[in-house]
């Protein structure tokens, strides 16, 4: 089996920017103080649009080995970081998860728990209403023994809040937010949905005014280029 060639970092050639700078600089004077007043400078204008291509070209001959191979080297970079680096942050992320899982856990139980106190003092609650209703209606009292008993009968659960349900760690910051997820698209309303350029950019480009989209005012842009 033959062993993967190890990719090697090389720094690439720096182009010669004073050449390049000496042969942009006066055409960049040109086009700087290029202004069209008559039909003369209309047509002279093109051949300096062609000089400036061959510029443009002359730049990128000279830029993009340069350009191609530092992105090389920035990828190498990267993918040699993330070998050492992916394996550490999954881990983390594993240890992140197992904690949350142990502290939902944790929280169910107290709640639970809290839940089964209020119940316990609920009823503990409920009995004694019951008793002194029971007590006033052997006084004579049965009127106000029925409002015992009606009390008894609507008493609500006692909020008892639970207590932590894991300790706290120094360093350890818990954030909370709500998320959503998409269920029904059609639902959505209105307000909370974006036009997508990219699905109208094209029908546009195809059919122009009669594209037939609402809620846009579609124009004609005309720019010049050079072949």
């Amino acid at each position: 089996m033959k062993k993967k060639k190890k990719e090697e970092f090389k720094i690439p050639v720096v182009p010669d920017q004073r050449q390049l700078l000496a042969t942009s600089k006066p055409l960049l004077a040109l086009a700087d103080s290029f202004k069209i007043t008559t039909e003369e400078h209309f047509v002279a204008g093109w051949g300096i649009v062609e000089r400036l291509d061959q510029a443009i070209a002359r730049v990128g001959e000279s830029f993009n080995p340069f350009v191609q191979g530092l992105y090389k080297m920035h990828k190498m970079a990267v993918k040699l970081r993330a070998q050492f680096l992916d394996p550490l942050e999954a881990a983390k992320r594993f240890v992140l998860e197992e904690r949350q899982r142990y502290r939902e856990e944790q929280e169910e139980l107290k709640r639970r728990e809290s839940e089964r106190a209020a119940r316990a003092l609920q009823q503990q609650q409920k009995k004694e209403l019951l008793r002194e209703a029971k007590h006033l209606e052997q006084n004579g009292q049965a009127e106000t023994a029925e409002l015992f008993r009606e009390q008894a009968a609507t008493m609500p659960l006692p909020a008892i809040l639970p207590g932590e349900a894991v300790p706290e760690t120094e360093g350890s910051v818990v954030r909370k937010r709500w998320i959503f997820e998409i269920v029904d698209p059609l639902k959505v309303q209105r307000p909370y949905c974006s036009p997508d350029p990219k699905l109208i950019r094209p029908i546009v480009e195809s059919l122009g005014p009669a594209c037939g989209i609402e809620g846009i005012v579609v124009t004609e842009e005309r720019k010049e280029h050079s072949r």
